[in-house]
C-alpha cells in the first residue's frame, strides 16, 4: 500500500504553496508522486507510491488513513480578505468560521504542527526546513526554494500538477 499525505486546513492559507513544497521535495527525493486535488473520498484514492492530496473539507476516513497530515493556517481577517479577492464576491463571517472549523477537525488527527502563513512570509527557508524534517528528506533548501519560486500560474483554469489557479495571488 502506498503512503497518503494530505495538505489540509484553512482555505487561502498558503495550502497550495505548501502542497507544492511537499510535492517538489518528494519528487526531488525520487518518489513517484500522484497529485490529487479536491474533491476526493478515500475510495477514490488509487494507492500509488505516494498519493499527495490537497483537501480542505474534513473527511474522517481520509484523516484516519493518512500517513502524514500537513496543516495550514492564517490570520482570520487575512483569510477573509484573501477569499474575497480570490472568489471576487462577498464572504460572510460564517464562511470563514466554516474554514476554521475544518482545520479544528483536521487537528484532531495531525501529528505535525500547523504551518502558519506568516512563517512562510517571514522565514521561507525555515518553512522549507520544517517540511523536509517532517518528510524525513535531506535535500537542499535553497534548490527547493528556487524550484518553488519558478512555478508559473496557468493562463487560465487550474494546473493539474501544481493545483495553481490562474488567479492565485501567491504560489
Amino acid at each position: 500500500m502506498g503512503k497518503l499525505i494530505t495538505i489540509s486546513g484553512v482555505k487561502r492559507s498558503f495550502s497550495t504553496g505548501q502542497f507544492n513544497i511537499v510535492r517538489i521535495s518528494l519528487e526531488r527525493a525520487g518518489y513517484k508522486v500522484n497529485v490529487l486535488g479536491p474533491p476526493y473520498k478515500l475510495r477514490d484514492i488509487p494507492n500509488k507510491e505516494i498519493d499527495l492530496l490537497k483537501i480542505h473539507k474534513y473527511d474522517e476516513d481520509i484523516a484516519n488513513r493518512a500517513d502524514k497530515i500537513f496543516l495550514t493556517e492564517r490570520n482570520w481577517l487575512e483569510v477573509k480578505n484573501s477569499m474575497i479577492r480570490f472568489y471576487e464576491r462577498d464572504i460572510t463571517d460564517s464562511d470563514v468560521e466554516h474554514e476554521f472549523l475544518q482545520l479544528k477537525k483536521w487537528k484532531w488527527h495531525s501529528k505535525i504542527p500547523v504551518f502558519h502563513f506568516e512563517l512562510w512570509d517571514d522565514y521561507p527557508m525555515i518553512y522549507i526546513e520544517l517540511v523536509l524534517k517532517y518528510l524525513n528528506i535531506n535535500d537542499s533548501v535553497g534548490e527547493i526554494f528556487r524550484e518553488f519560486n519558478n512555478l508559473e500560474l496557468p493562463d487560465e483554469g487550474k494546473d493539474e500538477k501544481t493545483l495553481l489557479f490562474h488567479n492565485h495571488i501567491t504560489r
